[in-house]
């Protein structure tokens, strides 16, 4: 599952181009590979991460976008990979799993309680349509 580009920095939405500055530093400092020789290819990856969260977060055009696009980037499907053995779904389901409906616990969700494409009712049909077709081609009566 993608991180929220604010949590990652762990500053709030509000955050101040200075707030987000003084956050990138610490992250940036305790994720950089030269820190942490025996991992490099984690800290690598997580400080390309930090990064772009950063560069993305301190210009205000992109910022905005990313603030009214979130939900759907934080949605993007392809972010689970289903033969991971760290979890107990098998290889070969391919159904909704945990971390598919895990996506649509966000706050911002419940914000717009309307029927715009990006509302509530909008976004908790997709998840609903799509488990009510699992249960369809699995043989489950629906009431």
């Amino acid at each position: 599952m993608k991180t929220d580009y604010y949590e990652l920095l762990e500053v709030t939405q509000t955050a101040t181009d200075t707030e987000l500055k003084k956050a990138y530093r610490k992250k940036a400092l305790r994720l950089h590979p030269d820190k942490n020789p025996d991992n490099i290819e984690e800290a690598t990856k997580l400080f390309n991460e930090v990064r772009l969260a950063y560069e993305t977060l301190s210009d205000s055009n992109e910022r905005a976008w990313y603030d009214s696009h979130k939900f759907q980037i934080l949605m993007e499907d392809g972010d689970y990979d289903k033969t991971d053995d760290s979890n107990d779904t098998p290889s070969y389901y391919a159904g909704t799993t945990v971390y598919d409906i895990q996506k649509y616990m966000n706050s911002d969700l419940y914000s717009r309680m309307d029927d715009t494409i990006q509302g509530f009712y909008s976004v908790i049909s997709v998840l609903l349509d799509k488990i009510a077709s699992e249960e369809v081609s699995a043989g489950v009566a629906i009431p």
